[in-house]
């Protein structure tokens, strides 16, 4: 972020995507979070992935549903909404996201993420680069 980023403007719960993807075109939408935004927007710029809208939430609590229900219209043809994170899916925001979302919004969210566990991470760099890789493969399939 630049310095005038922090001194103006306002904080926004929902970031659209940057890209801007042609509307039409977008299949799926992937509701994400922070730095899994930028690996997730890397890969579909380097895998060429079209049909994917990246939607930034930066504050989940308050749930942000006018904000989601903003976006999610830009792409109102989009047959799938998913929540992606690099968390295990017992950690991170996806359960609470997932619920709200159906609750507020009657929505039903995919979610992608490292399988539940203990911990935050698997404690080897080697097998955290392959995880990356398959929920990065995972959040684009079949697009």
């Amino acid at each position: 972020s630049t310095a005038a980023e922090f001194t103006e403007g306002w904080f926004r719960d929902v970031l659209p995507d940057p890209a801007e993807p042609d509307p039409g075109s977008v299949k799926r939408v992937l509701l994400c979070q922070g730095k899994f935004f930028h690996d997730l927007a890397a890969r579909r710029e380097e895998a060429g992935v079209e049909g994917a809208a990246l939607v930034r939430v930066e504050q989940v609590y308050p749930f942000p549903t006018e904000a989601i229900r903003e976006q999610l219209q830009r792409y109102a043809g989009a047959k799938e909404v998913w929540w992606a994170q690099e968390e295990p899916e017992n950690m991170g925001a996806w359960r609470y996201m997932g619920f709200e979302a159906w609750r507020r919004m009657k929505l039903a969210l995919v979610g992608v993420s490292r399988e539940e566990s203990a911990s935050p991470a698997s404690g080897s760099l080697t097998v955290h680069k392959q995880e990356q890789e398959a929920l990065l493969d995972q959040a684009f399939a079949g697009l």
